[in-house]
């Protein structure tokens, strides 16, 4: 049975994309992470995947062939519909499994549980998974010594993410967005989509006066947080430096990139009246949309000409 795909696809895989990890090499804490569980439970298998949009690629791996596997065919694409651990204590009872060529051929698994593993935006990207030949039970005991091990594998994440997110707001940083905008961009000129950006750069905000203050830290999280929920499942936002922020808009027409802004601009006016003293906002919202035949096209044009 093919897993659905998650509501949330879009920012998982641009999480995926910003976290830039199948470039990275081996690791050999998560590798180590690995060899523990897999000792632990004393199965055959362990591993630390993650779920593109078509493979399932190891991030590292103790048993299990470290080569990607086509998605529609991992455990793991059912696992990461929810943040719950996953438990097949017999593949051949689970009608989601039974007629799986890596259940009914080699390796022949029978047992699996795994535990969603998530980026520091509360995304999830992966799994920390076991797997064996021979069915078993899962007590609750063994549930949470793999949550431990779950949050190790997180923790190790956490230091791959500290140079593409921004560590005030939880958002991706201008490199994080680069990440995604290559894959983002390839993908329109192969399937011919428009891209879209805006660019938001809240110069100032106060009580009121002329003399007006930069928005504090907090506010600019609560901004952030506003502004997450007037997007669409799709948009990515990131915060470039201080009060800016970008959205990329993947296949995205000029007419559609207006629509947005006026949410933007929604999201602005929501946060201004958060506070028991109305903020006056001071704000620039530029746009700028790019056709997949032409030529330059990259985050850099994109920006560039939202500024103009």
């Amino acid at each position: 049975m093919l897993a659905p795909i998650p509501q949330n696809e879009s920012q998982r895989l641009a999480t995926l994309y910003a976290l830039d990890l199948t470039d990275r090499g081996p690791n050999s804490n998560l590798d180590r992470i690995c060899k523990l569980a897999r000792k632990f439970y004393n199965t055959q298998m362990s591993s630390i995947t993650m779920i593109d949009a078509e493979v399932q690629r190891f991030l590292a791996t103790d048993g299990f062939p470290p080569n990607p596997l086509p998605r529609q065919l991992s455990f793991c694409s059912h696992a990461i519909l929810s943040d719950d651990i996953l438990i097949v204590e017999d593949a051949l009872q689970d009608v989601r499994f039974f007629d799986n060529e890596y259940v009914t051929g080699p390796p022949n698994l029978r047992f699996y549980a795994a535990k969603p593993v998530s980026a520091p935006n509360g995304v999830i990207i992966g799994t920390l998974n076991i797997a064996d030949g021979a069915p078993r039970k899962f007590t609750q005991d063994d549930a949470a010594t793999l949550l431990d091990l779950a949050e190790l594998a997180e923790s190790e994440i956490r230091t791959f993410a500290m140079d593409v997110f921004d560590q005030l707001t939880g958002l991706v940083n201008r490199r994080g967005l680069q990440l995604i905008a290559e894959q983002t961009i390839a993908r329109a000129m192969r399937q011919g989509e428009y891209v879209s950006l805006i660019y938001v750069d809240v110069d100032k905000h106060a009580d009121g006066g002329s003399d007006l203050p930069r928005l504090d830290d907090d506010s600019l999280c609560k901004l952030a947080s506003v502004l997450r929920g007037y997007l669409r499942g799709s948009d990515i936002l990131a915060r470039f430096r201080s009060d800016e922020f970008a959205i990329l808009l993947p296949d995205t027409t000029d007419d559609q990139t207006a629509i947005v802004k006026e949410r933007v601009r929604e999201a602005i006016n929501s946060f201004s009246t958060m506070y028991e003293t109305p903020r006056y906002i001071d704000v620039n919202i530029g746009s700028s949309t790019l056709e997949p035949s032409g030529g330059d096209l990259t985050l850099d044009r994109l920006i560039e000409e939202a500024n103009d």
